[in-house]
């Protein structure tokens, strides 16, 4: 009884979804059964894919990956249900529409599994490589070029294999950074491999060394004493409320980072003591809603993650949508406030479902320009 208890959630999820995907067919889409059955196909493919990465994993990173599958194909084929009756409420409210148009309509209600299955297949997997200018005001002359290597959010799990790991280090180290980051989340729990995770990135190359700081998900485990002392075993440094002077021929940048900032608490407590005046000042912040403070505190640029860019994206009307923003304004891509500037980058990994849409995976160069 206390497995049958134990996976009971899981079985619910699996027959929510299934049922939902019968009611879409049935209901909305009597003529074109196939459209979801092409859909289901597509995560279906995408679920064996994914599979691929438990051959050789723990009973209990196969649990964990069942479950995100579970739980990934219940969201998806439960969401399907507001888009079909929306669709339905606009049919019997309008006059009778073109054939063509209501077969395109019926299509749309389709579309959220196909694209789910295209998340789980491809969308994930290729690491794109980012290249970005961020204009500084006053950028000593030193630094005007200067390449700062990112990778983030990271999630070394049933979802993301070590091999996809090493091909992300290669792509980052392909670039030729001056400084490599690492910010944050290394590994989604507690029975995943750290140890694997620092031995792929201590593979990182950077002439002025590697930094990083922490995530949420190295708090939730504890894991931040073990994670910075065995980094340091491998020459990276992991920055907690510590900072590191690195001079670029006649200039100097401050280089310092924070543990994951909880939101509801201060910001950044401590942190202003880490600025160094005369100095460029980066700061390392596995979240991005510090940058209110850290551009109070005099921050010149913030380097952050966790947001997964948002990680299932819909464009709609040119605007991005995704649940991320609903807490905060710092999902993806570039800010500025009076002389700071924020970058958040989208990282590898995936958390909760493993699928990304419209937010696909990347390792990031930041070019420091003069302005």
């Amino acid at each position: 009884m206390t497995i049958v208890w134990r996976f009971l959630p899981d079985l619910g999820a699996l027959l929510a979804g299934g049922a939902a995907a019968v009611l879409v067919q049935r209901w909305f889409l009597p003529r074109f059964p196939w459209l979801v059955y092409a859909g289901l196909a597509l995560i279906g493919v995408g679920t064996i894919l994914n599979l691929r990465l438990l051959l050789g994993a723990t009973p209990a990173q196969w649990e964990v990956g069942l479950r995100g599958l579970a739980y990934a194909f219940a969201a998806v084929c439960v969401a399907t249900l507001p888009i079909a009756l929306l669709v339905r409420h606009r049919l019997r409210q309008s006059p009778p529409p073109d054939p063509r148009r209501r077969q395109l309509l019926q299509a749309a209600v389709a579309a959220p599994l196909a694209t789910m299955g295209f998340g789980l297949i491809a969308a994930r997997f290729v690491p794109r490589v980012i290249e970005r200018d961020i204009v500084i005001p006053g950028l000593p002359r030193d630094l005007h070029g200067l390449r700062l290597g990112q990778i983030s959010d990271i999630h070394l799990s049933p979802f993301l294999s070590r091999q996809e790991l090493a091909r992300a280090v290669h792509l980052l180290n392909e670039t030729k950074p001056d400084i490599a980051l690492v910010t944050g989340d290394l590994i989604t729990g507690s029975r995943d491999p750290i140890d694997a995770c620092l031995a792929e990135l201590s593979r990182l190359k950077a002439t002025g060394g590697v930094y990083g700081c922490h995530g949420n998900h190295e708090m939730y485990i504890g894991a931040e004493p073990y994670v910075t002392a065995q980094a340091a075993r491998y020459g990276m440094r992991f920055l907690r409320s510590q900072r590191e002077s690195l001079r670029f021929g006649q200039a100097k940048l401050n280089l310092a980072g924070v543990d994951y900032q909880p939101k509801g608490k201060p910001m950044l407590r401590g942190a202003r003591g880490l600025v160094a005046p005369g100095e460029f000042n980066l700061l390392l912040s596995h979240t991005p809603e510090v940058f209110p403070t850290a551009q109070r505190q005099g921050w010149d640029l913030i380097v952050s993650g966790h947001t997964h860019g948002g990680q299932l994206n819909l464009e709609l009307f040119g605007e991005q949508l995704n649940l991320v923003r609903l807490f905060t304004p710092y999902t993806y891509g570039y800010f500025e406030e009076g002389r700071s500037r924020l970058w958040v980058t989208r990282g590898l990994g995936t958390v909760g479902i493993p699928a990304r849409l419209g937010a696909p995976p990347e390792v990031v160069v930041l070019r420091l320009v003069a302005a």
